[in-house]
């Protein structure tokens, strides 16, 4: 690839097709991009992309499509997960509160997929 073929922002967004993510999101991942590619492309040290992996010195359009979307899947991929609480403390905050019983989780779920009365007292 050569500076003069570095795909447009807007070819990459097209080719990416992610109607569900806010544009703003996509639009800045991709000129980050971009921007590594023009930077590979010039000798300046690009740096690491936040997929992982070292910049490819001399990417096609499907490479940068590939890392865009890897990068933007990562940013949207939940950071919690479950742990085991092996420190000793009964109800460790760190660790989130203690854990809901199944009938709790139930009436919770059915509650939080619609409006609540959760800061209104309605009696």
């Amino acid at each position: 690839m050569t500076r003069r073929t570095i795909p447009s922002t807007d070819k990459v967004l097209k080719a990416l097709g992610l109607p569900e993510l806010p544009r703003a999101l996509v639009v800045t991942e991709v000129r980050r991009e971009l921007e590594l590619v023009r930077r590979s492309l010039s000798g300046e040290p690009a740096g690491r992309s936040q997929a992982g992996g070292e910049v490819d010195p001399d990417p096609d359009f499907d490479a940068v499509v590939a890392r865009v979307r890897s990068r933007l899947e990562n940013l949207c991929r939940s950071r919690l997960q479950p742990v085991i609480n092996a420190t000793g403390v009964i109800i460790h905050t760190n660790l989130g509160r203690a854990p809901l019983g199944p009938a709790v989780a139930a009436a919770l779920d059915a509650v939080a997929q619609q409006y609540s009365n959760l800061e209104f007292d309605l009696n």
